[in-house]
């Protein structure tokens, strides 16, 4: 936070953005309502005993980053031009069939798929673009393509969505592949484009339909104003993204250190997801398996000049577990010594904060170490903790078995059968209790549903009685002149 923090300061100067006097008071009225604080004085009294006075809490406002953060989305704001136009496109909606291969394997491919070069990739793609050019069903080679399988389902169409989304989609190709769309008229097929962020390669569509559908109770001045702020919101993000990743960090102290690596890796990992609507460049895979190897011996590091570091110890056990403990060549010694530096670890972290995952590491570490006493004794405690904090919704409850049935186990692994069966009653108990959770929770929903759409009703249209109200379907412009290509889907 401390890089992304000074990135918004120097934005901030740079465009001579401040916080201003009337931003400040707002903020100071809203916690002086939590609070429950009405009477200035009682306000002066407060703050006296925070340590601050009235105008140091001005100062440090000012120049908060969550502060400037609100003043610098008001003056993008301020700069970002939306047209009627873009305004109406907000209700149209596009279906399309794609067609899509990818450059190398992406992370949620078949184990089947194969990897192709970027060369390879855009024959393979021409091939299937030429055949649809001259006539061949879409939906046929979308469907028959193995390379966009787990991508794009129902043979490559999509279905009717947005075509001028507020936010683009992790996974969307592309601005090349969305401005191709909007120059294609329906039954038309669109130029292959380079598709980038996590889905990178290339892809083409064949634009089925086209509709506008105004919702009801729609308001064009509330959509133009949405639209700004959308645009407005992603241009920031963008710019302190740009800046992050081109800052020059030095960190002197050895404890913070690993901390600047975890953000490294959080950049890459916004920068994938974000990747298709920025168009940035996505990190390789060595380029994010260097950063990791840093961050592992950064918090060996920092370990070492705080022992009683939790997360250091937490993230050091991470990093023995599963790159070290089974590690082919490792002796039945350094086994053994890494057993018994996870004890330590683990017991480090538990000293600062109670987490079940991590007394189970604790627990099943001593297991391995065939040490049951000192097992069980984490297994009784993580029963008990779980005894006193009953599960009492649907998602509780399966948790809550889920670990249930983990300590049954565990019981039987060290030769304790009668608390393995009592395990298995407390599970039978949750099963019996979960049709009344999920009824409460559904009558939760319910009132929720219903709250939610009296806050909404002041939005909607008024009609006379017997009146009525339909969305406007606006069928697409009639093609060009002259024979399409392809008139198969």
């Amino acid at each position: 936070m401390l890089v992304t923090d000074t990135v918004v300061k120097q934005i901030a100067a740079k465009d001579s953005v401040t916080v201003a006097p009337s931003m400040i008071d707002t903020t100071i009225n809203t916690e002086r309502q939590q609070l429950g604080i009405k009477n200035d004085s009682d306000w002066q009294s407060y703050l006296s005993q925070r340590g601050i006075t009235e105008s140091q809490l001005r100062k440090s406002m000012a120049s908060d980053p969550r502060m400037l953060v609100q003043a610098l989305t008001d003056y993008y704001k301020s700069k970002t031009q939306v047209t009627l136009q873009d305004v109406n496109n907000q209700n149209v909606q596009v279906n399309l069939c794609e067609v899509f291969v990818p450059v190398g394997k992406f992370a949620f491919a078949p184990p089947t798929a194969p990897s192709l070069s970027d060369s390879q990739a855009k024959a393979k793609i021409t091939g299937f673009y030429n055949k649809v050019k001259a006539g061949s069903s879409c939906r046929a080679i979308a469907g028959a393509n193995p390379l966009q399988k787990g991508i794009i389902a129902n043979n490559g169409v999509t279905g009717f969505q947005p075509e001028y989304p507020l936010s683009p989609s992790p996974l969307d190709p592309g601005t090349a592949f969305d401005n191709a769309v909007h120059a294609t008229k329906v039954n038309d097929v669109t130029p292959v484009t380079p598709t980038t962020g996590i889905l990178k390669g290339y892809a083409f569509a064949k634009v089925l339909g086209r509709k506008t559908v105004v919702p009801k109770g729609w308001n064009a001045a509330a959509a133009k104003q949405q639209l700004v702020s959308a645009r407005a919101n992603q241009q920031l993000e963008q710019d302190v993204q740009n800046a992050t990743s081109t800052a020059k960090v030095e960190v002197m102290d050895v404890t913070l250190k690993p901390y600047y690596d975890m953000f490294q890796i959080a950049q890459v990992e916004h920068q994938m997801m974000q990747g298709g609507a920025s168009n940035a460049p996505v990190p390789s895979a060595a380029q994010i398996t260097a950063i990791q190897n840093q961050m592992a011996i950064d918090f060996a590091a920092a370990l070492k000049a705080k022992p009683s570091d939790p997360v250091a110890a937490y993230m050091v056990a991470q990093d023995i577990q599963q790159n070290k403990l089974n590690a082919k060549g490792v002796t039945p010694q350094q086994r053994t010594a890494y057993l018994q530096q996870l004890v330590t670890l683990y017991n480090t972290v538990l000293n600062s904060t109670e987490d079940r995952d991590v007394r189970f590491a604790l627990a099943d570490t001593y297991r391995q170490q065939k040490d049951f006493a000192n097992a069980n004794s984490q297994y009784e405690l993580i029963a008990k903790f779980m005894g006193q904090s009953p599960p009492n919704t649907p998602q509780l409850d399966q948790q809550y078995i889920t670990y249930y049935q983990r300590l049954a186990s565990a019981f039987s692994a060290i030769g304790k059968p009668d608390e393995a069966a009592e395990m298995q009653k407390q599970i039978a108990a949750i099963q019996k209790q979960i049709p009344a959770d999920q009824a409460r929770q559904a009558a939760i929903e319910k009132q929720q549903a219903a709250e939610q759409a009296a806050q909404q009703g002041g939005n909607q249209v008024s009609l006379p009685p017997g009146g009525s109200t339909t969305s406007t379907v606006v069928p697409p412009a009639p093609a060009s002149k002259g024979k399409p290509a392809s008139t198969k889907p």
